[in-house]
């Protein structure tokens, strides 16, 4: 038998705490709702306390969002956040991720190009100006080395 310092209520509950504290959303998180999402969660604990986590939701086959990236504020400046989304862009299923940051977020907007991201486009959103950030996952990139060169192959018909 098992036994866990901390249960997956007490994370959604606290990670409910984390988003409606520092994420400014336009709703309301609860357990329930982290719970019960299609979201999933990457979470960094220190103890029995969540200090940082973030959100992977794969949209389609070919688009996944990273959201909802939040590190409590005493245990901002340590490079969790960093390290939250380059595990979150590890774990991406998908060719595509794209992430959503509000015009006035300046650490977010520059921790996400420092990874790769790119801004693609906006749109004003609950009254705030968002950006929206895209890039393509490294493992779904074509090489031309692993490309096949069909005027190469040859092929010989038998019976």
């Amino acid at each position: 038998m098992f036994y866990r310092s901390i249960d997956a209520r007490e994370i959604a509950f606290q990670l409910a705490g984390l988003l409606n504290t520092y994420n400014g959303l336009a709703r309301k998180r609860h357990a329930i709702d982290v719970l019960n999402s299609q979201t999933n969660y990457i979470v960094e604990t220190h103890g029995k306390m969540v200090i940082g986590a973030v959100g992977i939701h794969k949209l389609s086959f070919h688009i996944s969002e990273i959201k909802h990236l939040s590190v409590h504020e005493k245990w901002r400046g340590k490079n969790i956040g960093r390290f939250l989304l380059k595990r979150a862009i590890a774990l991406v299923e998908t060719p595509f991720v794209y992430a959503t940051i509000r015009e006035d977020n300046t650490p977010s907007i520059t921790l996400f190009e420092s990874v790769g991201f790119s801004k693609a486009g906006e749109y004003t959103g609950a009254g705030h100006r968002v950006l929206i950030f895209t890039r393509e996952i490294d493992k779904w990139k074509t090489d031309s080395t692993t490309e096949i060169d069909w005027k190469s192959v040859s092929y010989t018909e038998t019976d």
